[in-house]
């Protein structure tokens, strides 16, 4: 996963971009979440008039498996449209962060012929 610090654009600040910030398949966007450092994730989300999306690769050099996983959620209890009530924390985030778990877990353990080649994702870091 590209952090926020990794980036290199000082706007991206860890106290307001935390790690978990665009990650909703696997953090759910929970801060206190710790990072884990074997995982690279690569996604777009999005999140507007009650739906909410993630669209992910997922690299786990600690498991040698990789993945890609997507899902788009209405989280829209009241159907009303563009009045900002919307369960995006309460049941979507949450719901997305568990799906991700689940699926990493199930690829971690699962059986494979071949062998992920990772290194790419997972070079040292260049010196700043």
């Amino acid at each position: 996963m590209l952090l926020s610090d990794e980036s290199g654009f000082r706007p991206y600040t860890p106290a307001r971009y935390f790690d978990a910030y665009k990650k909703y398949l696997a953090y759910g966007r929970s801060p206190d979440l710790p990072r884990q450092s074997s995982l690279r994730i690569y996604n777009i989300v999005g999140m507007s008039h009650g739906f909410l999306a993630d669209i992910a690769y997922f690299a786990d050099s600690l498991h040698q498996s990789e993945f890609f996983l997507s899902a788009v959620l209405y989280v829209n209890r009241d159907g009303i449209l563009n009045d900002g009530a919307y369960e995006y924390e309460t049941v979507g985030q949450p719901f997305l962060a568990q799906l991700g778990r689940q699926i990493q877990h199930y690829e971690a353990q699962r059986p494979r012929r071949y062998r992920p080649a990772l290194a790419a994702f997972f070079a040292p870091e260049p010196i700043r």
